[in-house]
């Protein structure tokens, strides 16, 4: 990556837009958005789509698990909620940061689905970035693909977060070209790891943005596409 990407996180939910859905993508492309970042999760079928919750509870008021699901009882629940070669038809060839949500986390299936579901689709292969909390997947997802896509850890320092995901410790498990931290501890990893690229998310500030990219951060992760468009 030769620029420095300003992706959406989760799209551009606003006005009522849900995030991580197409209306949110397309938003969030209409606002000049160089790609997205968009979370998957494996259903009972097999079926790839997109959510951030391990639940469709906070968006959707159903408590039941994503992953114990099939597609056609998703639809039933959450219209909104797409399959990811959806994703892919309707943005075409923009920047994806893929964000792999696996439940449970020692649970990989994930990972050969997903690197299926991107080989089915040339066209994108070239703008496409692999991430996750989980070390394991991206252990798993790295090894099939045989690092074909540039994959990276994600990690912040927050207390809801379990302990062995608050570092960049994860890197060590599979070949990682990136490390995605939260914005409120990026300066001080772009620093302590020189040797890495960089994607941090939750950059919504532009002083924040300001810094990373004077740091050399590959792509900014933002809530706040438009503030951070002004620095381009």
């Amino acid at each position: 990556m030769e620029k420095v990407l300003i992706l959406a996180h989760r799209g551009r939910h606003i006005d009522g837009i849900k995030e991580n859905t197409l209306d949110a993508f397309c938003c969030a492309m209409d606002s000049g958005a160089d790609g997205v970042e968009l979370d998957v999760h494996l259903l009972s079928d097999g079926h790839l789509v997109i959510s951030h919750d391990p639940t469709l509870s906070r968006l959707y008021g159903a408590k039941e698990r994503i992953h114990d699901l099939p597609f056609c009882r998703i639809k039933e629940i959450a219209a909104d909620i797409t399959e990811l070669p959806k994703v892919f038809e309707t943005l075409g060839p923009v920047f994806f940061d893929i964000e792999i949500k696996a439940d449970p986390i020692t649970d990989t299936r994930i990972s050969d689905i997903l690197y299926s579901a991107l080989e089915a689709f040339p066209d994108i292969q070239r703008n496409v970035m692999v991430s996750s909390f989980n070390p394991l997947a991206m252990r798993r997802f790295s090894s099939i693909s045989r690092n074909k896509y540039p994959s990276a850890i994600i990690y912040d320092r927050e207390k809801t977060t379990p302990f062995y995901l608050r570092s960049s410790l994860g890197r060590l498990f599979f070949d990682c070209d990136f490390l995605n931290p939260k914005a409120n501890i990026a300066s001080k990893e772009m620093d302590k790891h020189p040797s890495y690229r960089f994607a941090p998310w939750d950059v919504n500030m532009l002083s924040d943005a300001e810094i990373f990219v004077k740091k050399g951060a590959s792509a900014l992760i933002t809530d706040e596409v438009l503030l951070l468009k002004a620095l381009f």
